[in-house]
Order: C-alpha cells, then structure tokens, then sequence
C-alpha cells in the first residue's frame, strides 16, 4: 500500500526519481588569482519526490486537490515496503498534475479514472 496523507493511491505508484538525488551538496568559485574552490557539505532536506500513479478515481483526485490546496501543509508518505517519509508539495513545480485516461465532459458522474504526478519534497 501507497499512502499519502491518509489518501490512498494505488500499489503501483511509482517514485520516478528516487535514485536520482545525491546528499552531498557543492559550491564552486574561482579566486581573483584563477585559483578553483569547491565546498562540499550535507544536504539536510528537500529530496524530492515525483510519484506517478494510475487508476485514481474521481474521489481520490478531488482529496488530491484539496491537500495540494493548504499552504504548508505537511504530510505522511508511506510506501509499499514501509519507508516513511515527512513531505510537501513541491509549489514551485506542477505539484499536481492529473490527467483523465478517458476524457469525457463531467467527471463527477459514473466512474471516471485518471493519471496523475504527485511532485512533492521531502522535509
């Protein structure tokens, strides 16, 4: 199970960019003399973390929406092995992106499913 916030997504949400973040943080600058410093340091947050997951009904997104909607809201990111996780939604991206995977003109009626990126950051 997939569980954000207490919203449940689906067991094959996916974290799309899990391997690609690194702890150690860098800066580089060259003296007046041509000299190259580089610094190195930890990063103590702000991993980010894209799922992609499929097969949300229209309840689901409309939670989805409403969380993405308070500022600073913090959450639970549990995931299927046990790992938690304290994040946001990243709101400088697209925190929310939701796509139908069959349009149609009123979502609210029968049974609707979508596609969504869920971009958020670890704390």
């Amino acid at each position: 199970m997939v569980a954000l916030g207490g919203i449940t997504l689906p067991d094959d949400t996916l974290w799309v960019d899990e391997w690609d973040y690194t702890v150690v943080a860098s800066s580089q600058e060259f003296t007046l003399g041509g000299i190259l410093i580089i610094e190195y340091g930890d990063k103590k947050g702000g991993r980010p973390v894209t799922l992609e997951a499929g097969w949300l009904v229209y309840s689901d997104v409309q939670a989805l929406e409403g969380i993405r909607d308070i500022m600073g809201h913090q959450m639970q990111l549990e995931l299927f092995d046990g790992r938690i996780y304290q994040v946001v939604f990243r709101q400088e991206d697209t925190p929310l992106e939701i796509k139908p995977i069959i349009p149609r003109p009123n979502y609210g009626t029968g049974v609707s499913y979508f596609d969504a990126t869920i971009r958020l950051q670890e704390l």
